[in-house]
């Protein structure tokens, strides 16, 4: 689900997952399912990440220029968590919690012995809440089917090879990197960003006037994001960048 990939594969994953533990009921009754992302994704947060603890107490590296102190008692922008089990009951929680939570509770709830790191330790667990028995707990029936959206049209290897190939008519070298398309999936993405790297390079080609070194080294719009097509504010923008 990283943008800009599709994200019906992993609608598709998370859909399969609960479906088999759902055809379950005696694995379904014991069994939470979580569903964590790693990362924000890249998108803003109005709420300023919340302070912790160092897992180990070991500073960040500063043995490079470039790089400044980090002491690792900060957490990252908040991610979605989603805790799913015929055992709860509908609820928004607003705890704050980290990705230590998962291993910290498994170790608190199982009784495993020492934490990981001081960061798990201190981490809010989901023991008292949610890993915990109790008469107010009741098992629920009216839970919902999970039916996967309808997947992507799929690549042929021609059409990969293509969406590759087009990743090095970027008039910038350092652009020119198959990473950039590894989580294209969906067609549609797929000829908007082909088409949007044939306007890059045809915008650059008529604003440097015939001259590929030109193009490649002193031509930058970064003010202006690319489109499908060429755009002659765009090639007037480029030519006056150099």
């Amino acid at each position: 689900m990283h943008a800009p990939a599709d994200v019906r594969p992993a609608e598709k994953l998370v859909a399969d997952v609960y479906g088999a533990l759902k055809a379950n009921p005696d694995v379904w009754k014991k069994t939470l399912l979580v569903v964590l992302f790693d990362e924000c994704g890249g998108y803003y947060d109005h709420v300023p990440p919340p302070s912790t603890v160092s897992p180990d107490g070991i500073a960040g590296r500063l043995d490079k220029s470039f790089l400044v102190p980090f002491d690792f008692e900060r957490l990252g922008l908040r991610v979605p968590a989603i805790l799913v089990s015929p055992w709860f009951e509908p609820s928004v929680d607003s705890t704050i919690y980290s990705h230590s939570t998962i291993p910290g509770s498994v170790i608190e709830g199982f009784g495993l012995g020492n934490f990981l790191t001081a960061r798990d330790k201190k981490a809010n667990k989901l023991t008292d809440k949610y890993l915990v028995k109790n008469n107010n707990q009741r098992w629920r029936t009216d839970v919902p089917d999970l039916i996967p959206p309808p997947q992507p049209e799929s690549f042929g290897e021609l059409q990969q090879e293509m969406l590759k190939g087009s990743v090095h008519l970027d008039p910038h070298p350092k652009a020119r990197n198959n990473m950039r398309v590894r989580d294209i999936q969906d067609p549609v993405q797929a000829r908007a960003f082909i088409r949007t790297q044939n306007a890059k390079h045809l915008e650059h080609y008529f604003a440097a006037k015939n001259s590929p070194a030109l193009a490649g080294k002193n031509l930058s719009a970064n003010n202006q994001p690319a489109s499908t097509a060429p755009s002659p504010a765009r090639i007037y923008e480029l030519k006056n960048s150099v």
